[in-house]
């Protein structure tokens, strides 16, 4: 196992910790006949909202990684977003998560953007090189 795979397993685990700690008073608060529904919805947003950032972020670290040659340059760039991940949850005031922040309708319309710049700008692609030079 590499330290890639350890990485990954203690990143998730955080991230599952903090799904049931984020959603963990809307269900104790929430009367038993929609405790249920409380935890399918809490679960299926919480899904969708990591599975989209990873969709949308994916096009934009494999283009750092390409242009860099480095999984440096790429590392650096999670760890900024990880960090402004817990900026704004610091310093903006109102919303909620998925209004505000790295998990938020902002950051998605953002990501979306350059997306489709990357989509469509035809000078940001070059083929691969597979001679091995």
């Amino acid at each position: 196992m590499d330290i890639g795979s350890v990485w990954a397993i203690f990143g998730s685990s955080i991230g599952v910790l903090g799904g049931i700690i984020g959603t963990y008073f809307p269900v104790k608060n929430a009367k038993m006949a929609e405790r249920r529904f409380v935890i399918k919805y809490a679960i299926s947003i919480w899904l969708a909202v990591i599975l989209l950032i990873g969709l949308l972020l994916a096009p934009i670290f494999g283009y750092v990684r390409i242009k860099a040659k480095s999984v440096i340059a790429t590392s650096m760039i999670h760890g900024s977003f990880n960090a402004n991940a817990g900026f704004s949850i610091l310093l903006l005031k109102g919303g909620d998560d998925l209004i505000v922040g790295v998990t938020g309708m902002a950051s998605f319309i953002v990501l979306l953007i350059i997306n489709y710049i990357f989509l469509f700008d035809h000078s940001l692609r070059r083929p691969l090189n597979h001679g091995g030079d």
